[in-house]
């Protein structure tokens, strides 16, 4: 559609407001043909679709039609999860992963109440993980409900961490940056050996970090692991250790119980790490082996290992 002979005179309009500003009456006049291309985009844009209304009228009509679109694949997502419990066999797992797609359907659709209802198939964490995800995608497509970009952040913030810690505790234990060390300093702060070469009976610091553990919360008033009471909401954790050593052939020279690691702080650990205070063996030969680190997060009930080379020198 072409633009109404009104939309022309409010173009000119505009087009002459604009250049008066910088330029005389008669520049303007002077221009000539070049107005049209002086406009500025929001002008023109504003004049074609004051113009054009089957224009904007077919804008509106698409952007409702996907918005109806998600909507019915909401709806039908929601009866395909109803038919499965008489319909077709599907597995839990299935289930749960339809029914997290249902809710980010509902909250594309802008249904915010049912898309954080509690799940009826995805369970404990993994549950507790997935509500805290939507309400922070939810915040973060609804910028309306907290305008000041700085208070959004945080609150969003708050619920991603939220969501963090969750899914690192049905996480895989993740043992990290296993070293040996002179000195102990801090979490990443630590004085190495190098090369790795060391005499039998010899003292050594082993420096390990943790992460994707699990942490009991322990709520005021509860007793504690260590025999008293919580008097504000407290995190323990709880890690039991081991580990072998391996000569070349990969046969077993020795292995080693680790004292229990037990921390209880008010807030959830991040930056965990653990030195054991370890001895080479007495009785070990010359040669090259490896240090077979084991770590059992007792509360989260996993394991993870890791590994360090090394030689034993006369």
């Amino acid at each position: 559609a072409q633009p109404t002979a009104v939309a022309k005179a409010s173009v000119k309009a505009s087009v002459a407001d604009t250049e008066s500003v910088g330029g005389s009456v008669g520049d303007t006049e002077s221009a000539g043909s070049e107005k049209e291309t002086r406009v500025a985009p929001e002008v023109r844009q504003a004049a074609y679709s004051t113009a054009s209304p089957g224009r904007a009228a077919e804008v509106q009509r698409r952007r409702e039609d996907w918005h109806d679109l998600v909507q019915r694949a909401a709806a039908a997502l929601q009866e395909e999860l109803k038919a499965t419990e008489t319909a077709e066999p599907t597995t839990k797992e299935e289930k749960a992963r339809r029914e997290v797609l249902l809710r980010l359907l509902q909250l594309t659709a802008g249904e915010s109440d049912a898309s954080l209802d509690e799940f009826e198939f995805v369970k404990g964490e993994e549950a507790d993980y997935w509500q805290d995800q939507l309400f922070a995608l939810h915040l973060a497509t609804n910028p309306d409900r907290t305008p000041v970009l700085r208070q959004r952040a945080t609150r969003l913030l708050e619920h991603l961490r939220s969501a963090t810690e969750k899914l690192a505790a049905i996480s895989a234990l993740d043992v990290k940056n296993p070293a040996f060390c002179r000195h102990v300093y801090g979490f990443a702060d630590i004085e190495e050996f190098r090369p790795y070469a060391f005499r039998a009976d010899q003292e050594i610091l082993l420096y390990v970090e943790l992460e994707n553990f699990a942490a009991d919360r322990i709520e005021p008033g509860k007793k504690k692991l260590r025999g008293s009471r919580a008097t504000a909401t407290r995190y323990e954790t709880e890690f039991r250790g081991s580990y072998q050593i391996l000569d070349g052939d990969q046969r077993r020279v020795a292995d080693q119980q680790l004292p229990r690691d037990r921390q209880s702080c008010r807030n959830r650990r991040r930056d965990y790490y653990i030195a054991y205070r370890i001895y080479m063996p007495k009785q070990i030969e010359p040669g090259q082996y490896t240090l077979e680190l084991t770590i059992e997060d007792v509360k989260g009930s996993k394991f993870g290992q890791a590994f360090l080379d090394f030689e034993i020198v006369k």
